[in-house]
């Protein structure tokens, strides 16, 4: 047998099975190894990203991220970035339209959440708005004009409020 032929059988024995060593459920992809047959082609350029497709009107989307680990949003500032070169649009919660949704697995109805921060940050890096731009270059420099007038959210907690005491 070639090392081809043991890795596809190896592949397909760990495909079906699960930590627990049961079958995994038909349709299911949590906890299953997802084979990823279109990395090769992109890695030796072979295949060519989305980005790098010759598209009339493409546009290319960066995402303006917040700085707060928690806080309230009062205002996001697009004066400047709007009215920069190549920008088409810049959109936030309020002009985007998108309802809070679920990622690919509904666990609660709480848990539901909208594609740009709707007025609370939760976590840094969280996405609050979108420049949509003739080129990512101009997208970039555009997304570093739109910035938030936010309020940090007071913190509840500290290390020394949880562990008063040094743990041994």
């Amino acid at each position: 047998m070639t090392d081809t032929a043991t890795d596809t059988a190896t592949d397909t024995a760990t495909d079906t099975a699960t930590n627990d060593g049961g079958t995994r459920r038909p349709g299911s992809i949590l906890g299953t190894r997802v084979l990823r047959t279109e990395d090769p082609g992109l890695l030796t350029g072979s295949r060519k990203y989305v980005a790098d497709l010759p598209l009339a009107g493409k546009l290319h989307a960066v995402f303006v991220r917040s700085d707060v680990a928690h806080g309230t949003i009062n205002e996001i500032h697009t004066e400047v970035a709007v009215g920069m070169p190549g920008v088409v649009e810049i959109l936030t919660f309020d002009t985007l339209g998108v309802a809070p949704h679920h990622g690919f697995a509904t666990v609660h109805a709480d848990f539901a959440r909208p594609p740009l921060a709707d007025g609370t940050v939760r976590f840094v890096g969280e996405p609050i708005a979108v420049v949509l731009a003739e080129t990512f270059e101009r997208g970039e420099d555009a997304a570093q004009m739109v910035w938030p007038t936010s309020t940090r959210c007071r913190r509840t907690s500290t290390p020394r409020t949880l562990w008063p005491t040094r743990p041994s």
